[in-house]
């Protein structure tokens, strides 16, 4: 009888921490992909603001060339 009860006790402990793992693993895959959406849209949105000008005195595409005073020229024909 103290053989199943412990039996049952340690399944119960199984599941419990079955199912934390599959909520923690599913709360990381929802986080990554969210950080991953973050980077797109803000790379996105990077390259848009910067498509038209040149690059800064450091080499960073897209800094303050108007601020310059830079002629900013279009590649577009």
């Amino acid at each position: 009888m103290r053989e199943r009860k412990e039996h049952i006790m340690h399944s119960d402990a199984t599941a419990n921490s079955a199912k934390f793992s599959a909520i923690f693993f599913r709360v990381f895959v929802v986080m990554l992909l969210l950080s991953m959406l973050v980077l797109a849209v803000g790379g996105l949105v990077a390259a848009v603001r910067g498509a038209d000008e040149p690059p800064d005195s450091n080499g960073a595409p897209g800094g303050g060339a108007r601020s310059q005073g830079w002629r900013v020229t279009s590649q577009r024909s």
